[in-house]
């Protein structure tokens, strides 16, 4: 990712995140748009319904708890005496990475509640949506993911020149 301010940064970042955040939540709408009234369609049945209703909220929520624990740990692994650019760069793609995770699970999520109709698979892809809002890129993430210094946070707070850091 290419970038020469922090306000560039946010913009990228926060355009990953939005689009990866929308996908599942388009197929959530036109599921919901195709229930109308009606109850949910199941299209799977026998044994393999109950194992699927089981297997796609627990593996959603396996890819979010995956998702959160490698970000954090990557994050703890940039080197803090980076300038401020490059730690970004390297959080950018630790970011990439979380978001894509949660991008997954909010499929799974959907694909389950395609095929079962389960309300455990609503609640999954609900809480996909919570952990995304609550990690979503802000000043105070970095700050506290990344280990800022002080003049490191004002920059990104006043989205001054990566040249303010000297």
């Amino acid at each position: 990712m290419k970038f020469t301010n922090p306000e560039e940064f946010f913009i990228k970042i926060n355009q990953t995140y939005h689009l990866l955040l929308s996908g599942p939540l388009i197929i959530f709408v036109l599921l919901f748009l195709e229930k109308g009234e009606s109850d949910w369609r199941i299209r799977i049945g026998g044994e393999y319904l109950k194992l699927f209703t089981v297997i796609t909220p627990v593996l959603a929520i396996l890819l979010l708890v995956y998702a959160i624990v490698v970000t954090r740990k990557s994050n703890r692994n940039i080197d803090s005496t980076l300038n401020l650019k490059d730690k970004l760069i390297q959080f950018n793609s630790h970011f990439k990475t979380e978001q894509f995770l949660f991008f997954l699970s909010g499929i799974v999520s959907m694909g389950g509640l395609y095929f079962t109709g389960s309300k455990f698979c609503i609640m999954s892809y609900l809480l996909v949506l919570f952990a995304a809002s609550i990690l979503r890129p802000s000043t105070d993430r970095l700050k506290k993911s990344l280990r800022l210094s002080k003049i490191q946070h004002e920059i990104l707070l006043k989205k001054l020149s990566f040249d303010s850091e000297q």
